[in-house]
Parts: C-alpha cells; sequence; structure tokens
C-alpha cells in the first residue's frame, strides 16, 4: 500500500549535523576560550615567580641587617674604629658608593660614607660585608650593605627626630653620631631585563648602654682552691665569684680585713694592680702539705662591706719523676729513694700524714668512691700487675720492691705512684697528688755506686791499703771497680793508686776487682778517685759515677812523763817536756816536719805551760821542741790532750791523744 508522502517518517531531519557556519563559529568560541586560559595561566606563573624573587630579597636584606646588628657598634681597635665598619678599606668603600649613588642618589644622601682607616683592604677582615651574592632558585642577588654615618638630637628619645647627614651642630654636644645601616639587593630576570631592588634601612646607636647596679649589698662566697707543694706563690682569683659593684681598674681593691692562714702555714697577701681581685698566698715550706683556710671580705662602690668569707687551700704532695738501680735479687724498701726529691712530703696538720697509691699507669682511677664496674675492674687489673712486677704496698706502708735473679725476668720495670695527703686515723678526707710520679726501677748486678770516704793513717807507710770499695758499696767481690779521674789538687801526688796489685794506669791497668793505695809518706794528703762499676765479665755498667775521698791522716799517740823529786831545784818547778823524755811526737805519724801542727784539745788538769804555745784565731798550738810545763807542788797527776793537723789541709788531722804528766812525792 502506498502512502502519500505527506506521511513518511521525518528520517532526513533525524541525520542532518552542524552547518559548516555553526562549525566555524564553534572552533573560533573555544579556540579564544583556550587563548585566555593560556595567557591567565602564563600570567599567574610569572606574578608567582615575581614574588618569590620578592620574598627572596626581603630575606636576604633582613639577614644582612641582622649580621651588621650583631657585631660591636662601639671601638673594638682602640683607635676609635666601629665593629660596624672593621676590615672596611675606604677604596672599597668609595667605590661601592659610588656605584650605589649613581644608580639612585637616594640610597647615600642621607649619610656619610665611613670605613676602618687601618684596614687591610682584604674582604676577609670585613666584619660586615660591604658586597655579597647570593643565588636562590635559580635566581642570583646581589647585597650591597651600606654603613654611613649620621646625626640625631639627643632630645630624639623623648620626641621625633630624623638622622641627618651634617651636624646642625657641630660646636655643641646637642647631637649625637649615629650609623645608618642601608642593605640594597638587586638582581635581574634575564638579559635585558630591567634591574629590580630592594631596599632596607636600620640605625644603630654606637653608645655604650648604661650599667645598671642591681646588687644591694656585697656578698663574699666560699672558696676551695689546691696547688702543689714546691709550686711557690699563687695568685687566686677569690672575688671573681663574689656579688658586689667595684672598680676594677681602681688602685684599691675590693678585699679587706684579710686573716692570716691557720694552722700557722705561709702567709697570704692581697693582690695589687691586674691582681686586686684576688689573693697570693705563699707556702713557707715545699716540705709540707696539708690544708689551710683563711678569711676575708669585699667592699663595694657603695662603702659596704661584705660577710666574710672562708678560703680553702689544699696544698697537695708532689711526687717527682724517680729513676733508680738495685742489685738482682735484692728486696729494696723504695719509700726513702722515691720521696728523696718529692715536695710535700711532710703533713702541716700532725694528725695527718703522706701515703702512697701504687698504679700500674698513669690512667687508673684509684680515688673515686663509688667507682663504675670499670673502674673497679681497672684496679684490680692495676694490682695484679704490679704484683707480677715484684712490687707491692705493706700494711705499714712500705713500698717494697723484689727484683729478679738475674736472667729470670725483666731487667727494668716502671710503675707509677701517688702522695696522699690522709688522715692518721683513715677517717675523712683524702687529698692525692693531681699527677702520679712514674718510677723506672733497672736491675743489675755490680749497680751500688757511692760517694766513699776512706781514711788512711800515717802509720801505714810504704804498705798497700786496699780502699774496699766493693764491700763499702755493699757489691759482690768480683764487680770491677773502673777508674775514671784521679785528682789530687791542691797537693802534689803522693804515693801510687794500685789496680788488682800493680800500678793504675789510665791506658792499660785501670779497671779491677781491688783498688789499693800506698803512699811514699806519712804526711797528711788528700785526693779523689772518680770511679764506676762494671759487673763481673765487664759487659754491663750503669753509668753513674761516685767519688772516693781518699785521706792520709796522721796520727796522735798518748804520751806519759814522770818527775821525780830529785827532778826539782828548789822552788824551780819548770820542765821543759823534751828534757823529761821522747817529745810529744816523737811516737806520732808524722814524727817530724812542718806539715803538721800540735793543736791544744783541752788545758792542763793541774800545772799550767809556761813557754812553747802559740795562739792563732782563737787556737793554742804546742812547739813540739820548746815546751815547758811547770808543776804543781806536791803529788799529782796532770793531763791535757792534743790533736795533730794539717798545715796545708787544716781539716785533715788525728784523733785526740793524751799526755799524763805523773808528780812523785817529793
Amino acid at each position: 500500500m502506498k502512502h502519500s508522502p505527506k506521511y513518511l517518517p521525518a528520517q532526513c531531519d533525524r541525520d542532518s549535523g552542524l552547518s559548516m557556519v555553526e562549525v566555524i563559529v564553534a572552533v573560533v568560541l573555544i579556540g579564544m576560550v583556550a587563548t585566555s586560559a593560556a595567557a591567565f595561566f602564563i600570567t599567574g606563573i610569572a606574578t608567582v615567580s615575581d614574588l618569590q624573587r620578592k620574598q627572596a630579597a626581603v630575606s636576604l636584606a633582613n639577614s644582612a641587617v641582622e649580621r651588621a646588628r650583631a657585631v660591636a657598634p662601639g671601638d673594638v681597635t682602640g683607635t676609635g674604629v666601629s665593629g660596624l665598619v672593621k676590615g672596611r678599606a675606604q677604596a672599597a668603600v668609595t667605590s661601592v658608593w659610588d656605584a650605589i649613588t649613581t644608580a639612585d642618589p637616594s640610597d647615600t644622601a642621607d649619610m656619610n660614607p665611613a670605613w676602618d682607616t687601618g684596614a687591610s683592604g682584604a674582604t676577609a677582615d670585613q666584619w660586615v660585608p660591604l658586597t655579597q651574592t647570593q643565588r636562590i632558585n635559580s635566581q642570583t642577588y646581589t647585597i650591597t650593605t651600606l654603613i654611613g654615618t649620621c646625626f640625631r638630637s639627643k632630645a630624639a628619645t623623648t620626641t621625633s627626630a630624623d638622622c641627618v647627614k651634617t651636624n646642625p651642630n657641630p660646636a655643641g654636644a646637642t647631637h649625637i653620631e649615629m650609623y645608618r645601616v642601608r642593605v640594597v639587593v638587586t638582581w635581574t630576570t634575564g638579559p635585558g631585563s630591567e634591574t629590580q631592588t630592594y631596599r632596607l634601612a636600620t640605625l644603630v646607636d654606637p653608645s655604650i648602654d648604661a650599667v645598671w647596679n642591681t646588687v644591694l649589698k656585697p656578698y663574699a662566697y666560699d672558696d676551695e682552691v689546691s696547688m702543689n707543694a714546691g709550686d711557690g706563690s699563687q695568685f687566686f682569683a677569690v672575688v671573681a665569684n663574689d656579688q658586689l659593684d667595684y672598680n676594677p681598674d681602681s688602685a684599691i681593691g675590693p678585699i679587706v680585713d684579710l686573716t692570716q692562714p691557720s694552722p700557722n702555714y705561709g702567709n697570704v697577701s692581697v693582690g695589687t694592680g691586674s691582681q686586686s681581685n684576688g689573693v697570693i698566698f705563699t707556702p713557707s715550706d715545699p716540705r709540707f702539705s696539708g690544708t689551710v683556710t683563711f678569711t676575708y671580705k669585699v667592699k663595694g662602690t657603695s662603702g659596704e662591706v661584705s660577710n666574710a668569707a672562708t678560703v680553702t687551700v689544699h696544698i697537695l704532695p708532689n711526687p717527682r719523676f724517680d729513676e733508680m738501680i738495685v742489685a738482682y735479687g735484692s728486696r729494696t724498701i723504695l719509700n726513702d729513694k722515691l720521696l728523696a726529691n718529692d715536695y710535700g712530703t711532710s703533713s702541716i696538720d700532725s694528725d695527718r700524714h703522706v701515703t702512697f697509691a701504687l698504679a700500674s699507669n698513669p690512667t687508673v682511677d684509684l680515688f673515686t668512691d663509688e667507682a663504675s664496674p670499670e673502674a673497679l675492674q681497672a684496679r684490680t687489673a692495676s694490682s695484679q700487675e704490679l704484683a707480677s712486677k715484684g712490687i707491692s704496698l705493706s700494711a705499714s706502708g712500705e713500698v717494697i720492691y723484689q727484683a729478679p735473679s738475674a736472667g729470670s725476668g725483666s731487667d727494668t720495670v716502671e710503675f707509677y705512684y701517688y702522695l696522699v695527703d690522709a688522715a692518721k686515723n683513715g677517717e675523712g678526707q683524702q687529698y692525692p697528688s693531681a699527677l702520679p710520679a712514674k718510677v723506672t726501677i733497672t736491675s743489675g748486678a755490680c749497680v751500688y755506686v757511692n760517694d766513699l770516704d776512706v781514711n788512711i793513717t800515717a802509720d801505714l807507710r810504704g804498705e798497700d791499703v786496699d780502699l774496699g770499695i766493693n764491700e763499702a758499696n755493699g757489691n759482690d767481690a768480683d764487680c770491677l771497680v773502673d777508674i775514671v779521674s784521679i785528682d789530687y789538687t791542691p797537693l802534689d801526688i803522693r804515693g801510687q793508686v794500685r789496680v788488682g796489685g800493680n800500678d793504675y794506669n789510665a791506658t792499660d791497668n785501670k779497671r779491677g776487682t781491688h783498688v789499693s793505695y800506698r803512699f811514699q809518706d806519712d804526711i797528711p794528703f788528700q785526693f779523689r778517685i772518680t770511679y764506676r762499676m762494671y759487673s763481673a765479665d765487664g759487659s754491663s755498667t750503669t753509668g753513674e759515677t761516685g767519688v772516693i775521698t781518699v785521706t792520709v791522716l796522721p796520727v796522735a799517740i798518748d804520751d806519759e812523763y814522770t818527775i821525780s823529786p830529785r827532778d826539782i831545784d828548789g822552788n824551780n818547778r819548770k820542765f821543759k817536756l823534751a828534757n823529761l823524755g821522747a817529745k810529744l811526737r816523737d811516737n806520732d805519724a808524722p814524727y817530724q816536719g812542718a806539715q803538721v801542727e800540735i793543736e791544744l784539745v783541752s788545758p792542763p788538769t793541774c800545772g799550767r805551760f809556761t813557754d812553747g804555745t802559740e795562739t792563732r784565731n782563737g787556737k793554742t798550738y804546742l812547739k813540739n821542741d820548746s815546751l815547758e810545763f811547770e808543776v804543781p807542788r806536791g803529788r799529782s797527776t796532770c793531763t791535757f790532750t792534743y790533736k795533730l793537723v794539717g798545715v796545708n789541709l787544716p781539716e785533715v788531722e788525728s784523733e785526740v791523744a793524751t799526755v799524763t804528766i805523773e808528780v812523785s812525792n817529793q
């Protein structure tokens, strides 16, 4: 069935699109919207970047100002140079100043350029950098810190006033000089772009801040200090911790009412000049250690006097390093050797004494009361090491060393010791030396070398007298004595030194187990032998030398004289002793010659000398040939004593001899 065309479905209307005109209009509209959006986006990015650069410039400017504020604005050189311009050379300041003025005159119009007249020109010397560059987020900034002077009215503390370039009243004192700090930060966004600038300025007053006195009354605090015995006078700045207001430049210090130490040991005085803030303590004897106290007060500028403060001074014992040599296998008590060169070995307080504390090494903590487990372990290890070395400390305080036998252990051992000021009852505080002393002990054979005095009597003339060096030193008999030199001054050689039975010769006979001396006459004589010791095989020596002083002493022998009645002629009771028998020196040595004199030791117990005496320098000398004696009346026994003394060596003298004169019945 055919339909009429006017009833057909409208298919052509449903399938038709936009016309060409509509499409073109739509594309144009979309393009316009996209272009607007892109322009807005680009403008936004540019704006954000500009804001970031400005924020960075603000931050850099603030940092530069804070850096300037951080330095001391006053005189830092003593020549009037402010810390703000320290290190800024005139040439550098002028160059930058001119460049900034050219760019913008307003940056320098309100101040005068300032610089350091003594600057070297090195940038590193500038306390506040003149120019510097910083790179932040790929943008480079130049920071220029201008510092100049300007003048502001002193009345600006109460009314508003500008800081102007020129002092309105240079002859008066109405204005003060201040520093204006202006930071100029510049940057560019690219080639051909305009330079961007950010500025920040501040004023800095170089005046010294007022010092407010907040102390109502001086107050002195106690002090506790220490020093080493033997160190001499010590300065202690006791005022340093006190509360007071005083003028440190004053000729009169703040210390008053200073007392002397208690116990009475040493003295203390107030320091002067740069030491007026303290006291000077001077120990009286380096041999002592212990604790003393004294008091003082301080006086402030207000005139008020503080309380009394106590100063406690601990004078610590002071051990010194020691080196010593002992024989193989010997057991030696070391106390005297260790203390011989130490300071503070005696205690000021009779209730205290100085003791030893031993350690295998100086790092061992011996004195902390509540020691850590590690410290306790170190103490135990130290004790064990000392014992292995043969070193011990007895209950009575003796430091003992048991040397090894030859070849059985180390010939050299080391250890350390403290000296400790402690109470005798073991209670209370201990005060050890500040540092330990190191001790080195070497064991060996034939090690003892001492200075010896050997006296030989003049009646042994012509004999070989063994000097007994090994026995006197305590060395074994087979140790070798090596003669280094012989000194006969002030007299010429008399006799012969012999080594091993043969005459000494410095070339080929100078070492042996026995050294003797044979003197040629009985004249008093003295000489010195410098020597050292060698082991029996001659392979080892300590190198230490000693001096043997050999003295030939005169010998005085007792004398007796008897006077009978027939020897007395009437009232004449005077007798020449030489007429009664032998002369005084006939049995002495030397028996004749002028090398000795007869010195009277004690006068006659009865009777008297009537001739043959001589008095010199308060001493009486008897003449051997002409001595005359007057006997008392009646039976008696008279005695007097004398000794022989060397003429050239007055310190060389004999033993005292007694002369007895017996007067029988008349």
